[in-house]
């Protein structure tokens, strides 16, 4: 009996006997990227389509996450980009109804996206009397009819922009302009980032969305290795820049590939992958890099599934491959670069993906995304049960314990498919006495893809067979 409190029953209250293990981040792509609407380098948390406009109102953010959606995200988190890099806007071209119009439009502002403006005079006169409508998409779409203000500046709401009018109109004349997006410099995608990084929350990429080069790939590898020290596994997935006027897509190619030289990782990943898409939030199609349906795609696998598996189906939304004119050597060509792209297979409709590759050094493990899905979720389940040892007994008993616990974590993942096996070895003969330090081998057996399937088919005479 202990002397200083009464005879009792007393219980002590143990914890982690079920090992349960973190739920983890699969199906959960974060996304960075410029817009017209949003607080800069915010973390917006999206799980309807419906939800984006109205938080980001339009921009290449706007359009990816739009893709994902239709590619089958539940879950994304969304961070705006400073657009610190200003749109431009076109020269206003006039087509006159008559030769008695002497109206004309300026335009004053800074674009908050790429738009094809099209004003068209519905009734004539002058200040305060001519009526006019304006399309932002090269006349699909109108506004309805509004009188040209007697100041003569009317604001086109939620552009950045506003139309001046002066002199006297015709019905029927007709002003047009494009405008280029803002983008955001390299410092402020990497600010962007480093937000979502920074949280606690938990996700399997960071999908910068827009063009990209070499410069940014190698400032998100850095970031990706860095979070990794920090207990962070995940990887970054980029847009490939696509063809300039007066390229060919043997010329687009070959510089793509260029991009490529001297630089490797196993956290990044490039979209070297373009079409024509049909816009879940508009209904209309656009020409755009296929990154944000592939991210939407890949969120709806299991982490050991190859988003080339033709038997999961093709990629929703997409209505042709472009540039006109890619074939299947110049995909061979971006796919054994590292680039992730899409196909066709004759005999087949839809477009498919190619591999899901990373930008890896040839002969690495993580040279296929499926790789890279499986590695990082095994390393956060795995650090999560060794951290609950953390400065437990390291007697034989205390070994064994953390030996158990570890092999649970893989336990989960072989239970799930996503791996063959998985082993943990603690070496014996380590002086933990001298280090405090215990090592730990784990060596897991990744699920096999059958990327190529070749068959022996041919024509046999049965008679000769029986001879």
């Amino acid at each position: 009996m202990t002397a200083n409190r009464l005879p009792d029953a007393y219980l002590s209250i143990t914890d982690f006997g079920l090992v349960i293990l973190p739920g983890g981040s699969a199906g959960i792509t974060a996304k960075v990227g410029v817009s017209s609407k949003g607080r800069v380098n915010q973390i917006a948390m999206l799980t309807d389509s419906d939800q984006i406009v109205e938080t980001f109102g339009s921009g290449i953010l706007v359009d990816s996450l739009g893709d994902s959606f239709s590619g089958g995200s539940k879950q994304v988190y969304a961070v705006r980009a400073a657009g610190d890099i200003d749109g431009t806007v076109g020269a206003v071209v006039k087509a006159a109804a008559s030769e008695s119009d002497t109206g004309t439009v300026t335009v004053t502002g800074k674009p908050l996206d790429a738009y094809n403006v099209k004003a068209e005079i519905v009734s004539g006169g002058e200040k305060n009397e001519a009526t006019f409508r304006y399309a932002l998409d090269g006349g699909s779409n109108y506004s309805g009819v509004i009188t040209v203000p007697a100041s003569g500046t009317y604001a086109l709401e939620d552009t950045g922009l506003s139309l001046s009018f002066t002199g006297t109109y015709v019905a029927g004349t007709v002003f047009t302009f494009a405008t280029t997006a803002p983008q955001a410099s390299m410092a402020s995608i990497i600010a962007a980032v480093k937000v979502l990084l920074d949280s606690a929350l938990a996700f399997e990429c960071v999908h910068v969305c827009g063009e990209s080069d070499q410069a940014l790939w190698t400032a998100m590898d850095v970031l990706m290795q860095q979070a990794e020290s920090d207990f962070r596994y995940s990887y970054c997935c980029c847009d490939a820049p696509y063809m300039n006027a007066g390229e060919t897509v043997d010329e687009w190619v070959q510089r793509i590939i260029a991009m490529r030289a001297n630089f490797a990782s196993t956290r990044v990943q490039v979209h070297a992958a373009f079409g024509t898409v049909t816009d879940m939030l508009t209904g209309k199609q656009a020409v755009r890099n296929l990154g944000g349906i592939i991210r939407g795609y890949v969120c709806g696998l299991k982490r050991q599934q190859s988003p080339g598996a033709v038997e999961l189906g093709s990629l929703p939304g997409v209505v042709n491959i472009q540039p006109e004119g890619l074939n299947n050597a110049h995909v061979l060509a971006l796919d054994n670069a590292g680039f992730t792209t899409v196909r066709k297979f004759i005999g087949m409709n839809g477009t498919y993906v190619t591999n899901g590759r990373m930008m890896a050094e040839n002969g690495s493990d993580y040279e296929q995304e499926e790789n890279r899905r499986v590695m990082d979720h095994s390393c956060e389940l795995v650090r999560s049960q060794a951290l609950k040892k953390v400065k437990a007994e390291a007697t034989e008993d205390g070994q064994k314990v953390l030996e158990a616990f570890l092999s649970h974590a893989l336990a989960v993942q072989i239970g799930d498919k996503e791996i063959v096996s998985g082993t943990v070895v603690i070496p014996e003969g380590q002086d933990v006495y001298a280090t405090s330090r215990l090592r730990v081998k784990i060596r897991i057996v990744p699920v096999p893809i059958m990327r190529e399937i070749e068959i022996d088919i041919g024509l046999e005479n049965p008679f000769l067979l029986a001879a």
